[in-house]
């Protein structure tokens, strides 16, 4: 095979990967910006149960209030969530936040986002909280959020009622 043969070989191949390279590069354009998937998980529960610091919120007693994605493009994942009705029982000035917890940090470090908020049973027995954010995250995974109970002290209790407990996610290609 003579150089020019070869040159001219190599120079297709290559033309080939740059323009498979190309329709790579716009299709995950293409995607930014529309939203690829979406999770929710809701409570299914229409009672109190009690809130432990340190352990996973859970939709009836058995479930876990959580999300998960596997994402095939690095992705910003936003997730919402609702505790709606946090009971505060002890007589007492307590925090306690609503940890969105991701099962590895982000790409930017994130891995506990959390609300907090102050309660005494005489003062303000009900409140609620709502953490949010969005993620980056790389390709792969899996990955999984749930909400995570984190208290200063006390005795708590949430609502795991559809309308009163849950946790959505969005994601779109960075």
């Amino acid at each position: 095979m003579s150089l020019q043969t070869r040159l001219a070989a190599l120079v297709s191949a290559v033309g080939a990967d740059i323009k498979a390279h190309e329709a790579r590069i716009a299709a995950l354009e293409a995607r930014g910006g529309r939203i690829l998937g979406t999770q929710r998980s809701y409570g299914t529960n229409g009672a109190y149960a009690a809130a432990t610091s340190g352990a996973d919120l859970d939709t009836t007693g058995a479930a876990l209030l959580q999300i998960a994605i596997t994402p095939t493009v690095p992705v910003f994942w936003e997730v919402n969530c609702c505790v709606g009705s946090v009971q505060k029982t002890s007589a007492a000035y307590d925090y306690a936040y609503a940890l969105l917890h991701l099962n590895v940090a982000d790409q930017d470090g994130a891995q506990d986002v959390g609300a907090i908020f102050t309660q005494h049973s005489t003062v303000d027995t009900f409140g609620f909280r709502a953490p949010k954010h969005i993620f980056r995250l790389p390709a792969g995974g899996p990955y999984t959020c749930n909400v995570r109970w984190s208290a200063s002290a006390g005795t708590w209790n949430y609502y795991q009622d559809r309308s009163w407990l849950w946790l959505e996610g969005k994601y779109w290609a960075q």
